[in-house]
């Protein structure tokens, strides 16, 4: 009996034996990849303080995952962990909600994904049925378009991870999120309006800009269709040579765009032409309010700037001169220019 449970005991432990075999730890098989990141903000002007990198199903769109982390000057920045399949990757600077009026929805599909302004809280003197938007501050981004993630790479890693610091030039997929370059999204609108008369001025003038674009959308490279309005009371008087009475109101602020495309007014709707209206306090006693607007869609210009900025630029001249005022105090205009308390400032509601 005992010679016969010996027997089973052998042949059960030798079947054991047989159907395992060893295998080494660094054979295992991985389900995921470390991808080295390295992200070069310089072209762009801007130093984040944190990076948003967002991963889209190259196929349907679907956001896979995010990774976040914290800028740094290190050659491998940081790594993401990345399983087999195909993705679109977006970059920006800042973590989604962070940059100052813009707000970035992640819980959505590639082609959807957009910066949206956020509404201004005040507004002076506003014009009935516009919508004011708050300027945005830099917001810079970079596509890797089809990031390709297979079974061998995880070898790759293995081989190469410690000398990943030598590159460039980046000839495999494992390095395809290093030395990426993002560039500016928005833009900047610069104009400068020459009327005569302009001594008869209190500074700051009201600028606003109508029905331009108040989001981004990050697939299509394009702004929003959807008009909005930007007010700034931030404007500077330069007078002509050899004058004292005529001269040129300038101003610039940074806003999302035009409608539609970044630098063409191809898709600007007839019925909602970009308009630039001025509202002036004259230096008489009364304050006289003058009130001029411009129809200024074919007379801006756009210029792509080094560091992706889409530069809208606007020159005109009036050819209706301020109207001719006594002074308040009686010698001039010195010591009249106007301050914020001096405009109405009205309240606007933010609807979420």
């Amino acid at each position: 009996m005992r010679i016969r449970i010996s027997i089973t005991c052998i042949i059960v432990l030798n079947l054991l034996f047989s159907s395992c075999h060893r295998q080494l730890l660094d054979e295992w098989y991985y389900d995921k990849v470390s991808i080295p990141i390295h992200i070069d903000w310089s072209k762009s002007n801007v130093n984040p303080q944190n990076v948003s990198m967002l991963f889209f199903n190259k196929y349907n769109g679907n956001l896979v995952t995010t990774h976040y982390f914290e800028n740094n000057s290190r050659t491998i920045q940081s790594y993401v962990d990345l399983g087999e399949g195909t993705y679109t990757v977006v970059v920006f600077n800042e973590l989604p909600n962070q940059i100052k009026n813009v707000s970035i929805n992640t819980n959505t599909t590639y082609n959807d994904l957009h910066a949206q302004g956020e509404k201004a809280t005040s507004v002076s003197l506003p014009i009935e049925g516009e919508t004011y938007y708050g300027q945005p501050s830099a917001l810079a981004s970079v596509i890797v378009d089809e990031l390709e993630i297979d079974a061998d790479m995880v070898y790759y890693l293995k081989e190469m991870r410690d000398s990943i610091a030598l590159w460039p030039p980046y000839e495999h997929p494992i390095t395809a999120l290093m030395g990426l370059v993002p560039m500016r999204n928005l833009s900047l609108f610069k104009a400068n309006i020459h009327i005569d008369g302009l001594v008869y001025a209190r500074m700051p003038a009201l600028i606003t800009l109508q029905n331009v674009s108040g989001s981004y959308h990050f697939a299509q490279d394009k702004y929003g269709l959807t008009p909005v309005s930007y007010q700034v009371n931030d404007t500077q008087r330069q007078y002509d040579a050899n004058s004292k009475v005529n001269g040129t109101l300038s101003t610039q602020f940074n806003l999302y765009g035009v409608i539609g495309g970044r630098a063409t007014v191809e898709q600007q709707p007839a019925d909602s032409p970009i308009m630039l209206t001025i509202n002036i306090q004259q230096v008489d006693k009364e304050r006289t309010i003058i009130t001029r607007q411009y129809d200024i869609t074919k007379l801006i210009t756009f210029t792509e700037l080094s560091d992706g900025t889409i530069l809208i630029e606007l020159n005109l001249t009036d050819t209706d001169p301020l109207p001719e005022v006594k002074p308040e105090g009686g010698d001039g205009e010195s010591g009249f220019d106007t301050t914020l308390e001096d405009w109405e400032v009205i309240e606007v509601p933010i609807n979420n």
